[in-house]
C-alpha cells in the first residue's frame, strides 16, 4: 500500500504526522510526503491545479516503489486538497482527510479575502494576472502576507473556485473516506454534513470524533487510521 500524505498550510512535508506516519511504515506502507506550494518558503508558488499535479507525481513514486494500492491523506489544506483530488480521480483506493482546512467559501473567509480577490480580478483585467504583488492568507485565524501572482491568488481562494470542499466532496465516487476531526478544532462545529455526509458514498467510510485540536488529531487518531486501513 502507497499513501501519499499531503502536510497543511506553514509547515512542511510531514508536521503534526510523524507518529502516523511512524506507524504505517511500521505495518509495511510506503509513505510519500511530497512539500507543497503552501508551505511557508513557498506561500503558493504554484496554482490549485499546479498542487494536484504534485499529487500525481508522488503517487507515481508511491507506484514506481512497488504500490499496488494508493491511499492519499491529507492534514488541513492537505485535506482540502486531497478530497479535491479524489473528486477528480475515482481510482484511489481510499481517502483520508484530518482537520479539514481552508474554506475560502465561507462567509468568516470572504471577509477576509474580499479586497484581494477584487485586486486579483483587476490586474488579471489589466493583464498582470502573471505578476506577483501582496496578497493575505488566513492561516488558523491569524493573516499571513504573501507574494504570489492574482491568477494563482484566485485558484485557491475564489470562492466559488477548485478550492471549495462541499462541491469537491460531492463529485466523489464510492471511494473509501474516512474523515477525522478534534473537537478541539474549529471546523469541529460544521459537523460531518460540511464535508463527510456528501463524500461518504462508500459502505466502508468512517467518521471520526477525537479528543483533540486542529493540530493534534493526526497524532490522536492515527491507530484508528491503520486499524480502517488493514479492513479495506
Amino acid at each position: 500500500m502507497g499513501v501519499v500524505l499531503l502536510h497543511g498550510k506553514i509547515y512542511g512535508p510531514g508536521k503534526f504526522a510523524k507518529e502516523l506516519i511512524a506507524d504505517l511504515q511500521a505495518e509495511g506502507a510506503y509513505v510519500v510526503t511530497p512539500e507543497m506550494p503552501w508551505r511557508l518558503k513557498r506561500m503558493y508558488d504554484k496554482s490549485y491545479d499546479g498542487a494536484l499535479a504534485l499529487v500525481d507525481k508522488a503517487i507515481e513514486k508511491a507506484k514506481s516503489a512497488g504500490a499496488s494500492k494508493i491511499v492519499l491523506a491529507g492534514h488541513s489544506m492537505g485535506a482540502n486538497v486531497a478530497i479535491a483530488y479524489a473528486a477528480r480521480h475515482p481510482e484511489l483506493d481510499a481517502l483520508i482527510a484530518m482537520s479539514l482546512g481552508h474554506l475560502p467559501e465561507t462567509k468568516e473567509m470572504v471577509r477576509h479575502t474580499r479586497r484581494g480577490i477584487d485586486k486579483a480580478k483587476v490586474r488579471i483585467a489589466q493583464g498582470k494576472g502573471a505578476k506577483r504583488c501582496l496578497f493575505f492568507d488566513r492561516v488558523q485565524g491569524w493573516s499571513v502576507p504573501m507574494r504570489t501572482t492574482p491568477e494563482i491568488f484566485l485558484s485557491y481562494f475564489d470562492p466559488e473556485g477548485p478550492a471549495v470542499m462541499p462541491k469537491n466532496a460531492m463529485a466523489i465516487k464510492d471511494v473509501p473516506f474516512l474523515y477525522a476531526v478534534g473537537k478541539q478544532d474549529p471546523i469541529f462545529v460544521r459537523g460531518p454534513e460540511y464535508v463527510f455526509t456528501l463524500a461518504a458514498k462508500h459502505p466502508k467510510s468512517r467518521y471520526i470524533e477525537a479528543d483533540a485540536g486542529h493540530t493534534d488529531t493526526p497524532k490522536a487518531v492515527r491507530k484508528d487510521i491503520v486499524s480502517w486501513l488493514k479492513s479495506l
